[in-house]
């Protein structure tokens, strides 16, 4: 799954997606035919900008949520919304991940959708009663300033052709990481890799 840094999960969604990872729930679809997105409700940047602690997000939720922004996942183009994307492995590697050339702002996540869909069947993970919640870092969801709030160099938008972005060679596999294991061996990736 790719979240965005953005996102808050309640322990009840995290839960619910854990169980249905693992064959003791549902996601709404068999995991390697269906690619996961996620609607959203927006946490309005007045409450955590003063750093809300976990309790203090979990009971605005509970108290506030029919009155809160809602992005609903648009099946037809996936513009408005974007917060995760859960897909099974071998459907990672066999579309190549994100596009490597879209390197600013945006539509990175459009165009995996579009080439995704060509192939696999969306579901929202709120069909399913698992709820995504987006720290909002707009001063208004609704009324969104982007030139003067997120000034950024955007993507430039197109659609894709074909499922399948970047080259053979795409993603770290071409360089030769190491990382560290528990008191502190370090241990090639690609070995680590292979006990996974």
């Amino acid at each position: 799954m790719f979240c965005d840094g953005d996102t808050y999960l309640t322990k009840t969604s995290l839960e619910m997606i854990l169980a249905g990872l693992s064959g003791e729930g549902t996601l709404g679809g068999a995991l390697d035919r269906h690619f996961f997105l996620a609607s959203r409700y927006h946490i309005p940047i007045s409450l955590h900008n003063h750093s809300a602690g976990l309790e203090e997000i979990d009971a605005f939720i509970r108290e506030n949520k029919s009155a809160m922004d809602h992005d609903c996942l648009n099946k037809t183009d996936f513009m408005g919304t974007a917060t995760a994307y859960l897909m099974h492995r071998s459907i990672w590697h066999e579309c190549r991940g994100f596009d490597e050339r879209l390197i600013y702002w945006g539509w990175f996540d459009i165009d995996l959708f579009h080439r995704l869909r060509r192939r696999y069947e969306v579901v929202d993970l709120e069909n399913t009663g698992i709820e995504f919640f987006h720290l909002e870092h707009y001063s208004n969801s609704r009324k969104r300033d982007r030139v003067s709030e997120n000034p950024q160099r955007a993507n430039r938008r197109k659609l894709p052709r074909k499922i399948k972005a970047n080259r053979e060679d795409w993603g770290l596999v071409a360089f030769p990481l190491a990382i560290a294991a528990a008191g502190g061996r370090r241990l090639e990736l690609e070995s680590a890799l292979e006990k996974w």
